[in-house]
């Protein structure tokens, strides 16, 4: 298998890839349940990449939860998504 090297792999971000500490440190942010789902999707990834003979599949489902995690690990992501609802509502009140 082979890792895609281009601006959509894993290893393109700036300042290169995560760190060991970093990836550890936003899944482990994940509450059980969303740590259940990432194995269950890497599992999937696994056998998808096996099948292709391509290592996308893993690389794309361990960039989308590490860089969710990342997301939901900032203070004040719970303030942001708050935000974002009452946005929603208020665009969707508009539009009735």
């Amino acid at each position: 298998m082979t890792a895609k090297n281009d601006q959509g792999s894993l290893f393109a971000q700036k300042g290169g890839p995560p760190s060991w500490q970093e990836f550890e440190h936003a899944i482990d942010s994940l509450q059980s349940a969303d740590r259940e789902r990432f194995l269950a999707e890497l599992v999937q990834a696994a056998h998808d990449s096996y099948s292709g003979n391509t290592a996308d599949p893993v690389v794309s489902t361990i960039r989308s939860w590490y860089k969710s995690a990342l997301f939901t690990s900032r203070p004040d992501f719970q303030e942001r998504l708050s935000q974002s609802l009452d946005d929603l509502r208020r665009l969707e009140s508009n539009t009735s």
